[in-house]
């Protein structure tokens, strides 16, 4: 449904828009890649988070059990981020957690095809990828590194969820580049 809404979203634009930009975080990415790949009028991406190798970090156990719990302090600004991230409703059912496996399957099958296809990628991108990120490996860096349209920007400090407010200046200068 998320990439049938994306496709649903870049049919609209092309009846009126010459030049597409298209900005993505994480799974996002890999669709707005799909585009550029499929619409030469998609002319520039902004990806945050390209998951072209999954990471899992251990953080993200204790992370999503205080979420679970409810039991996150308030100085504790990197789960909290994640819990405005998760775009869920909060519940207790485990059951229902467990139903997001097939997406997450969905989503690595997703990541697999991305990574064989990237070569073919003609269109300006560049790539913010966090080193703290908690489920993107930096092993996506060195790949993304060999694309000669993708020029990867490192952000030293940011997770996955976070930006760390010097990093998250420096994405929105290069935001405002990127439109110029």
């Amino acid at each position: 449904m998320w990439e049938e809404s994306v496709q649903k979203a870049i049919d609209e634009l092309l009846l009126t828009h010459e030049e597409i930009y298209i900005v993505g975080h994480s799974m996002g990415t890999l669709f707005a890649i799909d585009q550029a790949l499929m619409e030469p009028r998609v002319t520039r991406l902004f990806c945050l988070s390209i998951p072209i190798k999954v990471g899992f970090r251990l953080r993200m156990i204790p992370m999503a059990l205080k979420i679970y719990t409810k039991k996150i302090k308030d100085d504790d600004i990197i789960t909290l981020a994640l819990r405005e991230c998760y775009g869920c409703v909060d519940s207790k059912n485990i059951f229902l957690y467990l139903g997001w496996i097939p997406r997450y399957l969905d989503l690595f099958k997703k990541i697999r095809e991305t990574r064989k296809k990237l070569d073919k990628l003609e269109t300006p991108c560049t790539a913010y990828q966090s080193m703290l990120d908690e489920l993107v490996s930096p092993k996506s860096i060195k790949i993304l590194k060999r694309e000669s349209k993708i020029r990867v920007e490192i952000l030293d400090k940011s997770t996955h969820f976070y930006y760390e407010p010097a990093e998250l200046d420096f994405l929105k200068r290069e935001f405002i580049q990127f439109l110029s």
